[in-house]
């Protein structure tokens, strides 16, 4: 899907009123957090003139966490994603920028993800292949969200850069980690 340059400049102000834009403090050492990419509905219900307003924000959110890689620095092993979580009453899917710059089997142990199984994760999953960055990211669930709510991580299928953790890495890191944790 190819988005206009007007909606793509519109969703970078949106990032702006949110303090998201400088895309460096995520470079950080030591940095580890999940932040909404925006705050209110209608910040991005502009995206309804473009068409289906779920699929461009993966897109769009998408597009941000590439831009977050590749004017990454430091030397600390990273995992980036979106995540999604399911508010059923909610009007748009709210993306998150989740990201977590060294540390990654001590502030990540507990996390469990697994591939897609919800109907609200198989969507997302949908949405994923109808952008370009099909090919580059896939989707995960996470096992360990209260039941009745889920979360889905949107992360890279292969490492795009020196230090930075593809999915399926991370998912193999947990495992190996958890299975060395229970035999202490």
């Amino acid at each position: 899907m190819t988005i206009p340059l007007d909606a793509k400049e519109r969703f970078e102000a949106v990032l702006r009123e949110e303090d998201l834009a400088d895309r460096s403090v995520f470079d950080a050492p030591g940095f580890f957090d999940e932040l909404p990419l925006y705050s209110r509905y209608r910040q991005v219900s502009f995206l309804g003139r473009y068409g289906n307003v779920n699929e461009l924000l993966l897109e769009l959110s998408l597009g941000y966490l590439q831009s977050i890689v590749e004017r990454r620095r430091s030397n600390a092993a990273c995992f980036a994603a979106i995540t999604v979580l399911d508010h059923h009453d909610a009007e748009f899917l709210v993306p998150h920028i989740f990201l977590c710059n060294g540390w990654l089997n001590r502030r990540l142990k507990r996390l469990r993800l697994r591939p897609p199984t919800s109907s609200f994760a198989k969507s997302v999953g949908q949405f994923l292949r109808r952008t370009h960055f099909s090919s580059e990211f896939a989707a995960a669930q996470d096992r360990i969200t209260p039941p009745g709510d889920v979360r889905v991580f949107l992360a890279h299928r292969h490492a795009p850069g020196k230090h930075i953790v593809a999915l399926a890495s991370l998912v193999q890191m947990l495992a190996a980690a958890s299975r060395v944790a229970s035999v202490d």
